[in-house]
């Protein structure tokens, strides 16, 4: 790890941290603990040599890419190779390709059959989605991990988009075979959309959205007007109906860091500071991946002097997750007394259920006869 990291307080663990704006995975070696990586990169990254150097190398075991455009055609897959990154890419007709890089050390990766290309398919994402099945080395259980990049466009149209995300998590956590809550979901990337679990920050926006036609159309609900309209978190709620948003259930130290804007401020539509870039888990994901004593997760976005400079987003990280694990088998049911199929009768025949211990001086009854109160022994 980088040594600019100050330690993580507490017991000498020799885990290193800082803050940062991206989702990123980082694991300490023998320690089952992970970094997940989120970082749109801006039209294919300024210099991946250094990107690579200064970020996805030293802080990543996993990482969405939004905005890869061009990386299969110059040899990124090359330099994520020489990196120790495996690396799947979508090509989307929009060119701003989505990837996710999966450190070979730490995880195995296999793309998953939920992965589309936007705009041309049935799915009716802007850009699309890629689907990667990841199986950390450390751990037992499969996590099913989709890469997006929603529509900068229109929020109805990004509604939608939510939509066929969320039906995709309801078939992924019904389709792998497994047991249901053994289907751990990851939706992660920049999903263009303001969230109403980050309302009271949103109070200065509409001063600024209202004036411009592209803003509004981007964060409005449909209809509004020059001078009157309001953020339309419709996009954002449909998601949270299925998911958690870890930012803000799962770190409770501080307030998520706006993704956007950055020093690099060539997009007008960053008007403002705010988050656009998510991690979201479904209950099992949370399950898998939190750490068991729920100490030690940090969400936040990496500022630093690279990143202020690198991207118009600061990447998303997610510090401290677990080594996916599956939870202990529920105990088996009690067992039937009366279920001779699972098990010896509990009483020998002609003997009476309710029996007390026998007394040595009562006369032993023959079958098909009861001892009465008097001791003598009668045909029942």
């Amino acid at each position: 790890l980088p040594p600019s990291l100050p330690p993580r307080g507490g017991g000498g663990s020799g885990m290193r941290r800082r803050v940062v704006a991206g989702l990123v995975l980082w694991a300490r070696p023998g320690s089952g603990f992970f970094t997940l990586c989120s970082y749109n990169i801006h039209e294919g990254g300024h210099g991946t040599e250094e990107l690579f150097a200064k970020f996805f190398g030293p802080r990543c075991d996993v990482a969405v890419v939004n905005e890869a455009n061009g990386w299969r055609k110059t040899g990124v897959v090359e330099v994520a190779a020489r990196y120790g990154f495996a690396l799947e890419l979508l090509a989307t007709p929009t060119s701003y390709d989505i990837g996710v890089l999966a450190k070979r050390s730490a995880v195995t990766m296999a793309r998953g059959a939920e992965t589309s290309a936007g705009r041309q398919s049935a799915s009716h994402l802007h850009h699309g989605v890629l689907h990667c099945e990841l199986s950390p080395v450390s751990g037992e259980a499969m996590v099913h991990l989709l890469a997006t990049h929603l529509t900068p466009h229109s929020t109805a149209r990004r509604r939608e988009e939510a939509r066929r995300l969320a039906a995709m998590v309801r078939r992924l956590e019904s389709s792998d075979g497994e047991s249901t809550r053994h289907r751990a979901v990851i939706l992660a990337g920049d999903m263009n959309t303001l969230s109403p679990l980050d309302k009271e920050d949103h109070a200065h926006l509409l001063p600024v959205l209202l004036p411009n036609q592209r803003l509004r159309a981007k964060f409005l609900v449909p209809g509004h007007t020059e001078s009157q309209g309001e953020i339309d978190y419709m996009p954002m709620r449909i998601l949270l109906n299925d998911l958690v948003d870890v930012a803000v259930a799962h770190d409770k130290r501080r307030k998520p860091h706006p993704t956007v804007p950055t020093a690099l401020h060539v997009d007008k539509l960053h008007a403002a500071p705010m988050r656009l870039d998510y991690i979201l888990f479904n209950d099992a994901a949370a399950a898998h991946l939190l750490s068991p004593t729920g100490d030690i997760l940090e969400v936040n976005a990496l500022r630093d002097a690279y990143t202020d400079s690198a991207s118009d987003h600061y990447p998303l990280v997610v510090t401290g997750l677990a080594a996916p694990r599956r939870p202990p088998d529920p105990p088996s049911p009690p067992r039937d007394p009366l279920d001779k199929r699972s098990q010896k009768p509990l009483h020998n025949k002609g003997h009476h259920h309710h029996h007390r211990p026998r007394d040595p001086s009562l006369p032993d009854c023959q079958p098909n006869h009861r001892l009465d109160p008097d001791g003598s022994c009668r045909p029942s």
